[in-house]
């Protein structure tokens, strides 16, 4: 990284021009790791829509954030494999995280919390994406996070497998919020925006 790019990335930074990050978590809680794990199963790779934004599998997902079928639904996937993966593991799922479709509110959620890593803290090295966070792309177009994903696996410190739901197959350096399925994707922190980032549930 040159130092105009060091330059920018730390005044977008959470602790601007202290090279130490220090953040709510050190790495995903067990519900997040299962729910890395469990997304990465054939039969949640296979769920195609029937219908725009419908399906039996789709209308679940919604079905599980109390939204009709018909709307998108990237973010009640994350939210269903996080309440599946808490029942895999015999607990409870934590009464304070959002069973929400938006991925405004979720995101904003992590941000008061503090579970919130900025995208400019990952271009500085501050922080690292593991298994189980949850990422959340920034479109320009419509001036907000209007995507989001779970980390199942790094392909470097700057790409990243996610598995996504409401996405398309494909070219991996678009980011698509209106596909017809579950995929598995190769990302890069350029893919996330630049006001995009991740969630690190401590659960």
């Amino acid at each position: 990284m040159n130092k105009v790019s060091e330059f920018f990335w730390k005044i977008l930074s959470t602790h601007k021009f202290n090279d130490v990050g220090i953040f709510a978590a050190t790495r995903p809680g067990p519900i997040s790791r299962r729910a890395a794990q469990d997304a990465k199963a054939k039969e949640v790779l296979s769920v195609r829509e029937d219908g725009s934004n419908r399906g039996t599998f789709v209308e679940v997902y919604l079905k599980a954030v109390g939204l009709a079928p018909g709307n998108p639904w990237c973010m009640a996937f994350i939210v269903l494999r996080l309440i599946k993966a808490a029942v895999a593991l015999g607990t409870v799922f934590p009464k304070d995280v959002p069973k929400t479709g938006s991925t405004v509110l979720f995101s904003d959620y992590g941000k008061k919390k503090g579970f919130w890593i900025k995208r400019a803290d990952l271009e500085l090295g501050r922080a690292s994406l593991q298994p189980g966070d949850i990422v959340f792309y920034f479109f320009p177009s419509k001036g907000r996070i209007a995507h989001t994903g779970i980390v199942v696996d790094l392909a470097d410190n700057k790409n990243f497998f996610t598995v996504e739901g409401n996405t398309s197959g494909g070219i991996n350096d678009s980011v698509d919020r209106d596909g017809q399925g579950v995929y598995m994707k190769l990302r890069t922190l350029s893919s996330l925006g630049l006001w995009g980032g991740a969630v690190r549930l401590p659960y």
